[in-house]
Order: C-alpha cells, then sequence, then structure tokens
C-alpha cells in the first residue's frame, strides 16, 4: 500500500499537520513509536491510517507503508536521526523542526548521496518568519534592516503563574531565557544574553507585547545580506519580569545540585513543575509580524492565527502544523526543486511566494501588509 505522506510523529503538530493534508485531498499515514499518541490521533481523525514504529531506525530501508514523501513533525533530538536514513534512502523530506544551521552541510550530502531531497524549517518560527523574511528582502530591492516578532500568547494570561503557557516541549521553552543568541548588527553576527535585548512594541493590529531576543534567524545569517537582522520572542507585559526571577534564583540552570543525597538539575526540575502546573494546550493565539527597513521605508507583514474552536485545535498547532501541511504540498506539486530547500527560497521567488500565500490562506492563515514612509 502507498499513500501520498507519511507524518512522523503523531503528537500536536503531527496531528494539526494530518488534518490539513486530509482536507487538501492527500492520503496520510501518522508513524509513531507511542500507541497511545497513535490511539489520541484517531480519535481526532477519525479513520486515518496509523503505524507504531521501532524507535530504531531500521525499519526505514523497508517501511511499513510506501510513501512519496516524508513529513516529521518530531522533537529536536530525534530530527537528524531520523533525516538521515530517509535521505539516504531516496526519500523526499520535510522538517517543521529547527535544525541547527551548521548541519545543513550534512542534510545536503545525504540527500546527494540517496537522491532524495529535503525542505527544513517548515513552520511558523523557523518556517512562516523566514519565508516573510525573504520576501521583504526581495521587495525592498535588498532591505537595511529585517526585524521578526513571533510568539504564542494566552488568551487569557491572568490565569497562569508566568502570564504564558507552554507552546512546546518545557525544557526547549525555557532554554530560550538563559542561551547565548544570535543576531547581525552591522554586517557582523554577535552573540548576547537574551535580556539584554528586551523591549516593547505596538503591532499594527495596536496590541502591545514585550519581547526579548532569541536565536531564531537559522538559515537566514546564511542566506540573506541584509546587514541588521534579529528575531524577538513576543510575550504578555510582565512575562519577562517574572522569567528573569526564575533565572536568577538559579531555577534554569543545567549544573547540579545536591539535595538530601539526590541529584537534581534545576532546569529539568523547573521543565517537571510547568508540564504539571501549566501544560500545553489551552485557548492561545499566535502573533508573527516582519519588519522590513530600507531608507525611509517601512514595509510589515505580518499574521494572527486564532485558536480553532470548530478545527479543534490551538493557534500554535495551526500555525505549525499547517505552515508544515502546506510547504509539504509545494514539494509534492512539483513546485520546489532545490535538493535541500529553505523557506526563505520561497519567499525571494515571487511567484513561489505568491502562491505560498494563496496556499496558506487557503488554511485560514492571512498575511496582511502595511507600508509606511514618511
Amino acid at each position: 500500500m502507498r499513500v501520498d505522506v507519511a507524518i512522523l510523529g503523531a503528537g500536536r503538530v503531527g496531528q494539526a499537520a494530518a488534518y490539513d493534508f486530509l482536507r487538501m485531498g492527500y492520503s496520510v499515514a501518522l508513524l509513531d513509536v507511542s500507541q497511545d499518541s497513535l490511539d489520541r490521533a484517531s480519535e481526532r481523525l477519525g479513520d486515518v491510517y496509523k503505524y507504531r514504529i521501532p524507535p530504531e531506525t531500521g525499519w526505514i530501508s523497508n517501511p511499513p507503508i510506501g510513501a512519496e514523501l516524508y513529513a516529521m513533525a518530531l522533537p529536536l533530538k530525534y530530527t537528524l536521526r531520523y533525516m538521515e536514513p530517509l535521505l539516504k534512502n531516496g526519500y523526499s523530506v520535510v522538517d517543521a523542526t529547527s535544525v541547527p544551521p551548521e548541519e545543513l552541510g550534512r542534510v545536503e550530502e545525504w540527500a546527494r548521496e540517496g537522491g532524495g531531497q529535503a525542505f527544513l524549517y517548515a513552520g511558523l518560527a523557523p518556517g512562516m518568519a523566514q519565508t516573510l523574511a525573504g520576501a521583504l528582502e526581495r521587495e525592498l530591492g535588498g532591505a537595511e534592516k529585517i526585524d521578526i516578532y513571533v510568539g504564542g500568547v494566552p488568551e487569557k494570561p491572568g490565569d497562569l503563574p508566568l502570564l504564558s503557557g507552554i507552546t512546546f516541549e518545557a525544557t526547549a521553552f525555557l532554554r530560550q531565557y538563559n542561551r547565548p543568541t544570535r543576531k547581525r548588527v552591522g554586517g557582523e553576527v554577535v552573540t548576547i544574553d537574551p535580556f539584554d535585548d528586551i523591549g516593547r512594541i505596538t503591532l499594527p493590529n495596536g496590541e502591545e507585547y514585550e519581547y526579548f531576543l532569541t536565536d531564531g534567524l537559522k538559515s537566514l545569517l546564511y542566506t540573506l545580506e541584509t546587514p541588521n537582522l534579529a528575531e524577538y520572542t513576543l510575550r504578555i507585559p510582565g512575562h519577562i519580569q517574572r522569567m528573569s526571577l526564575l533565572r536568577s534564583l538559579g531555577l534554569l540552570d543545567w549544573d547540579p545540585i545536591e539535595v538530601d543525597g539526590c541529584s537534581i538539575v534545576p532546569m529539568e526540575f523547573t521543565a517537571k513543575i510547568l508540564e504539571r502546573s501549566v501544560g500545553q494546550g489551552g485557548r492561545d493565539r499566535v502573533v508573527l509580524a516582519v519588519y522590513g527597513y530600507r531608507g525611509d521605508r517601512v514595509t510589515i507583514l505580518y499574521s494572527v492565527v486564532e485558536y480553532s474552536e470548530d478545527e479543534g485545535f490551538t493557534a500554535m498547532q495551526r500555525a505549525t502544523g499547517y505552515n508544515l501541511a502546506r510547504y509539504a504540498s509545494m514539494v509534492l506539486d512539483g513546485l520546489v526543486e532545490w535538493k535541500v530547500g529553505l523557506p526563505e527560497y520561497i519567499g525571494l521567488d515571487e511567484d513561489l511566494f505568491n502562491k505560498y500565500l494563496e496556499r496558506i490562506g487557503e488554511a485560514g492563515i492571512e498575511v496582511r501588509r502595511v507600508v509606511t514612509t514618511p
């Protein structure tokens, strides 16, 4: 048996992607090491092909079902482990995670060795953010500065101790607040503390958020020549102060401490507490705004994604899963021909960008434009 798309990972993003693939008319199979995840996906999606796979990757040379393309919705720590044998066996792979840009060379080697094709960063950020940044670089004829602002925020932040839910795996969520972050300033890449570049911004829709620097530029540091580049995470005002307190108390540290004879890593402990007290899910919204500057002109491309009661998905699931499905559909339809495709390449090509806007718009995600000049 053969399907159009095999989705690796039946979790939150995988389920949303499967839903979007199915309504586009593609045949889909879900693959996961967890039977519980597959069963939950079946409850949400109905009668969909599903297969429990072993954690080892040997099955890839003889998969349980044939597929034209593998869409990967796995935690980052598993991504390269599965991507290598898939590409070396000649499969097309579209991945939604944040693969370190330093690994792009290896990914291209695997694709060329096996004859496969890869499309990376096929999510929200990285993903949609990179596509919009590429479009602004092209439209402005070489932007002098591009700033990306993106974040998932709860509808009722006052109900949460940190004014934020956990929009993805808890440890990865917390790591944003204490790891060195990169941006480009005056043509040079600099590395700074995320809390050394914070502020507040009022977006085109009138909403005010606070922001802090995050390390989300990924491949843009290598593909765009824009002299000033940065990505910021948006949060409800007051959130940064609370996270700064956690950090100053050492609750985001990785060095183990001894408690009654037990070795505890504060970061892992804090992540477990957050998972228990906050958890993922809940009504949310996702905001993405990309600002491009050249001379006196400022062009803003932005999108707001809401929680969907009808579809039963959070805004973050929709923004990430639907982008994964729509990028993959462009690969399936032969619109993306690069051996290793990146989302900014779509933005840099006017025809492909318009096709992307059409497809993501059909998924219910609208991109709006604001142009300001003196």
